[in-house]
């Protein structure tokens, strides 16, 4: 979806449509991946962790 909307932004040829992917990506990271590795490390912990060391956050 970022990648989509930063398509459509280079598409427009403006600079205000790059707000949204920025926009996108902070709240991915603060309401969903967050929440979410948190949960995953409290589940599967030491396993989890290895796995975090080895790939990248937006695979």
């Amino acid at each position: 979806m970022a990648v989509l909307l930063t398509a459509w932004a280079v598409h427009l040829g403006a600079v205000w449509p790059f707000v949204g992917p920025v926009l996108f990506i902070f709240y991915m990271n603060l309401f969903q991946i967050g929440p979410e590795e948190k949960i995953m490390q409290s589940k599967f912990g030491k396993e989890f962790a290895d796995y975090v060391a080895r790939v990248r956050r937006w695979v």
